[in-house]
């Protein structure tokens, strides 16, 4: 890749980051629920003032799931406030959240969607009047709703929504435990409370309404003040993290396209990788020569000493470095020093190795005879090396 090259795509890249840094920023409508969330649908402002709501509370955030939550702390005795598009509380955790209810604890449910297991332990439906739109559609300016509740009689809230907000559709079975607090449309209940053993379980289904974009309208803010002035006070509030995302999300880039800034770091870095292998993907170093795999000399070095030994016939030498050699194995295997290969040495080397003494004698007299030999042969050299490798073959096996 050229100099010239390189300069003209680097002044681009910074033209165009420059543009970009110009250009006002776009609002994320993304229905986030996040504490630290400042776009329309982040919660930042109700976390922000929940210390108003508890003021001697401890307040903690929670991202992981009920089950675990409730395995560390034990016996869970505050309040837990979970607000999100949709909250999917598998079996565990809605045994979890309901033994947290029944042993005292305050729980608040604000969401559009509930996971099955918790209506069906709660003997709930879930059904909406109409259909959802786009969040950015104008139908979110609208007026689509009146709220009420029941603790401000002849007072509804007109709120603009982008469909229509849920409701709950109650069961005749146990009504004694179930207190209405607010409706959506005359006659469909958005807002319950359950006694549920010694603690209170809440249930919303407009978790818009509690999310910063609502906030700003001075109406809106007094609802969701409100809706929250059930919750008794508590010494410690957990907010939970865990149970978040965006409605049918699940893909990791979401996050990247979330952003603007991310997205655009990720643009640019797909980018200027296609560039880079386009022009700069080409071979910078010279072949690398292919080299013979070498070759073991150990086996050349072998057939040279035997051929050596093979030429000068020197048996007895043979012998006595086979009888060094057994004697140092003995020494290594089985700690044994032979001083002599007399019968009494021979006994104790069969014992010592769990050999047949009978042949153990028999190999130590042929190692004394050659020992003591001026001359062995080629066939007395065999007779040796049988007898060795049968003792080596039992012993080491």
């Amino acid at each position: 890749m050229t100099r010239r090259l390189v300069t003209t795509l680097l002044l681009y890249l910074a033209i165009i980051l420059v543009f970009r840094a110009l250009q006002p920023a776009e609002l994320d409508w993304t229905e986030t629920y996040d504490h630290d969330d400042r776009g329309p649908f982040g919660t930042f402002i109700l976390y922000e003032r929940l210390h108003d709501l508890f003021p001697d509370a401890s307040i903690t955030r929670s991202k992981q799931p009920v089950y675990n939550l409730r395995r560390q702390q034990g016996n869970f005795t505050g309040a837990m406030i979970a607000i999100n598009h949709t909250l999917w509380h598998d079996r565990l955790d809605v045994s979890a959240l309901l033994q947290m209810v029944r042993e005292g604890s305050t729980v608040f449910l604000s969401a559009e969607r509930l996971s099955q297991p918790l209506l069906d332990s709660l003997d709930l439906e879930m059904a909406s009047a109409g259909l959802t739109f786009p969040a950015n559609s104008s139908w979110m300016y609208r007026p689509q709703d009146h709220l009420t509740l029941s603790c401000c009689p002849g007072r509804s809230w007109e709120v603009p929504t982008r469909g229509t907000v849920p409701y709950f559709v109650l069961s005749d079975s146990d009504s004694s435990k179930v207190l209405k607090l607010g409706e959506v449309r005359e006659g469909q209940v958005n807002y319950l409370r359950y006694r549920y053993g010694e603690g209170t379980l809440y249930l919303h289904s407009f978790p818009l309404a509690l999310t910063n974009f609502y906030f700003l309208n001075s109406d809106m803010r007094a609802y969701a003040s409100l809706v929250l002035s059930h919750l008794p006070e508590a010494e410690m509030v957990t907010w939970d993290s865990h149970y978040k995302g965006v409605p049918g999300g699940g893909n990791p880039f979401a996050v990247l396209a979330r952003r603007p800034a991310f997205r655009w770091a990720y643009w640019l870095v797909l980018t200027g990788g296609m560039i880079f292998l386009f022009f700069g993907a080409k071979r910078r170093q010279r072949v690398i020569p292919v080299l013979a795999p070498r070759r073991n000399t150990s086996l050349d070095f072998i057939r040279t000493i035997g051929d050596l030994y093979y030429q000068n016939g020197d048996h007895r030498d043979l012998v006595q470095k086979k009888l060094t050699y057994f004697q140092e194995h003995l020494r290594e295997q089985y700690r044994f020093h032979l001083t002599s290969f007399s019968n009494d040495a021979a006994e104790a080397v069969a014992r010592r190795a769990g050999r047949d003494a009978g042949s153990t004698r028999r190999m130590f007299q042929e190692m004394q005879r050659l020992e003591s030999a001026n001359r062995v042969s080629a066939a007395d050299l065999r007779t040796l090396q049988h007898h060795l490798d049968i003792f080596y073959q039992r012993t080491t096996t």
